[in-house]
């Protein structure tokens, strides 16, 4: 289990990590559960998934919801990404465990994806409080 950005601080993983934990999944044929709820909010770097790095595409499972990039919360619409078999598994235990998502959530979902400029401005705002919070805490 391995989450890239630190809930509430901003803490990502670095570079070094990631590529020990990479390194560690393939020399012992392991899989990770990637929690990346926050992958679009981190303030002074470009987001990095451990799926990129040499070997992890076919050992990687991404967990992403939409209620903290796209404000959301409540809604429970999110997503599991990985390799075919795994995600045709997981589709299986799902459908059997809970009913469908409401279709103006599933639609919502959607038009989030093709507007990224929700997640630039929840960044800028999102920013502004930390700075200011630090600021006043200092």
């Amino acid at each position: 289990y391995q989450r890239r950005v630190r809930d509430p601080i901003g803490l990502a993983s670095s570079e070094e990590e990631m590529k020990e934990i990479a390194k560690i999944c393939v020399d012992n044929d392991l899989w990770v559960l990637s929690d990346e709820a926050y992958f679009d909010l981190v303030y002074d770097e470009t987001p990095k998934s451990i799926v990129s790095l040499p070997g992890m595409l076919k050992r990687t499972c991404i967990l992403h919801t939409f209620s903290k990039s796209w404000s959301m919360t409540g809604w429970r619409l999110g997503a599991a990404i990985g390799p075919k078999d795994l995600i045709q598994g997981i589709t299986r235990i799902n459908t059997n465990d809970e009913a469908c998502t409401t279709h103006f959530v599933q639609f919502a979902g959607v038009a989030a994806l093709k507007e990224k400029i929700f997640i630039q401005n929840l960044l800028v705002e999102l920013r502004a409080r930390r700075d200011l919070l630090v600021k006043e805490l200092n």
